[in-house]
């Protein structure tokens, strides 16, 4: 993205996206609550709006493997014993909001390095962010300094959020998500919003 202009603009462009996308309510009344239901629209998984980010991180990052919320719930799960190493990708103030359990906040290639110096060469490293954009940044750079056995969580925090599994804030319980700003934020269910 960097010295990107054309990536950095569809970037910049993508709030437009996000609303242009949705369909419009028809008839006055409709019109009133259109807002909210596109902000409940755009957080669905599935919404146009989603698919986009989802696309624009495949394309950006191509060589970058992802891995779904599902297939890491399911490996959370499995007590299967391979070390799980989450690296959060997010700035401080998003990581205080809340984060998956057990992250480590690892916003730049030497924190995530050194968060990995010590661990288990086997272990399974997944990066995370808040859509997933920042994170497969990180996981991209990880891959060029040969760390292996590296996913992005595609969808990240909002997506394991709006499907309702769990967040943490330290090692306590959260339902707060910070919504990293307006545009990207209507791809949160607006219940997680800090209020």
């Amino acid at each position: 993205m960097a010295g990107n202009t054309s990536k950095a603009t569809t970037l910049a462009l993508f709030g437009s996206l996000i609303l242009s996308t949705l369909p419009v309510p028809a008839g006055a009344a409709a019109a009133t609550a259109s807002v909210a239901e596109q902000q409940l629209e755009s957080a669905a998984t599935n919404s146009p709006a989603w698919r986009e980010a989802l696309r624009l991180v495949r394309e950006d990052f191509p060589a970058v493997k992802q891995m779904t919320t599902q297939q890491l719930a399911d490996l959370r799960a499995s007590h299967s014993g391979a070390q799980i190493v989450l690296l959060d990708a997010r700035s401080a103030d998003e990581f205080n909001v809340s984060h998956l359990r057990g992250a480590v906040r690892a916003n730049t290639t030497r924190k995530a390095l050194d968060a990995l110096a010590a661990g288990d060469a086997d272990r399974i490293v997944v990066t995370y962010c808040s859509v997933g954009y920042r994170s497969a940044k990180l996981a991209d750079a990880l891959q060029a300094r040969g760390i292996t056995n590296l996913y992005n969580l595609e969808g990240s925090l909002f997506r394991w959020a709006n499907e309702g599994r769990p967040l943490y804030r330290g090692d306590e319980p959260a339902d707060r998500v910070h919504p990293y700003d307006d545009e990207w934020g209507q791809l949160l269910n607006r219940r997680f919003w800090p209020r």
